[in-house]
């Protein structure tokens, strides 16, 4: 039977010299190719887990940074909260000190003066005292007769000096009244 098989052959034999250079170039240039491609990869797998590490510090960092967003809004209108709160208060004791200065003066304007504000702003004063000034003092509200409330309103004036709570009948605006005065004489004036 391998008398039958024609004979190998041999490259190194019947090749040229030229034909194992390209032989031995290609090779070569096969081999460059697959470690330029192994390097490549290398490279592009070594980015790609940069670009990932940096994703993942970026999404920790946002996380991190709307949480303390979040927590400085909260502290923001807790702030804000708060001093309208405190401002709200003092509107209130300046309407309140509007409203017995009123009660001691001819007019809104005599109040303008004293107080060195316009008159819009007495009449703003004065009406946000006789709406908060019942829900204040509720007691002498419901002792009044139902058929004067409405006509009277108290004036809580705390004095700051000496610490102690005095009250003042109010007339409502256009309403001629007669009252007393702080020297014990009768003042009739019509207060508009």
């Amino acid at each position: 039977m391998t008398e039958d098989m024609p004979p190998r052959r041999s490259r190194g034999r019947n090749s040229s010299p030229e034909l194992i250079a390209r032989l031995q170039r290609s090779r070569q240039r096969s081999l460059a190719r697959r470690a330029a491609e192994a390097e490549r990869e290398k490279t592009i797998t070594a980015a790609v887990g940069e670009y990932l590490d940096s994703w993942n510090a970026i999404v920790r960092i946002e996380q991190r940074r709307d949480g303390e967003v979040a927590r400085l809004r909260e502290q923001i209108e807790s702030v804000i909260a708060d001093a309208a709160t405190e401002v709200a208060a003092h509107e209130r004791d300046q309407a309140a000190a509007a409203a017995a200065i009123r009660a001691q003066v001819h007019t809104d304007a005599d109040v303008a003066d004293l107080l060195e504000i316009t008159r819009a702003r007495v009449r703003q004063l004065l009406a946000d005292y006789r709406a908060t000034g019942a829900a204040r003092s509720p007691g002498a509200r419901a002792s009044a007769p139902a058929d004067t409330i409405g006509m009277t309103r108290t004036v809580e004036v705390a004095s700051r000096n000496t610490h102690a709570d005095s009250t003042v009948d109010l007339p409502p605006l256009r309403t001629p009244r007669t009252e007393p005065t702080s020297r014990g004489t009768d003042e009739k004036e019509s207060r508009s």
